[in-house]
């Protein structure tokens, strides 16, 4: 199983930054464009970053992302590996965290 994560509500916003700063960083490294946001435990953004050349979904996506993590304390792969076996449920979670999808 998933272990809850322990959140630490001191986090600084340089030290939050420097989280986003890295995972950009790592996403350059082994080529994966996207986003990278860091919350508090309520759920508030702290910092976010959208790296150039990123799809314009990958920010709410992203934010979408480590909302889920902050308020279940869960890391979102523990959702991402049940999608599949309860898509209903991905569903659910898309559109309460995801701008409305344009038809």
């Amino acid at each position: 199983g998933y272990r809850r994560i322990e959140m630490d509500d001191g986090l600084t916003l340089e030290e939050a930054r420097g989280i986003v700063r890295r995972a950009v960083e790592k996403g350059m490294e082994v080529g994966w464009i996207s986003a990278a946001v860091v919350m508090d435990e309520g759920g508030n953004v702290m910092s976010m970053s959208r790296m150039d050349g990123a799809a314009g979904t990958a920010a709410p996506i992203a934010k979408a992302k480590a909302y889920l993590a902050a308020i279940t304390k869960f890391p979102t792969t523990a959702f991402a590996t049940r999608q599949h076996e309860y898509p209903e449920r991905w569903e659910a979670y898309r559109d309460i965290l995801l701008p409305p999808r344009r038809s």
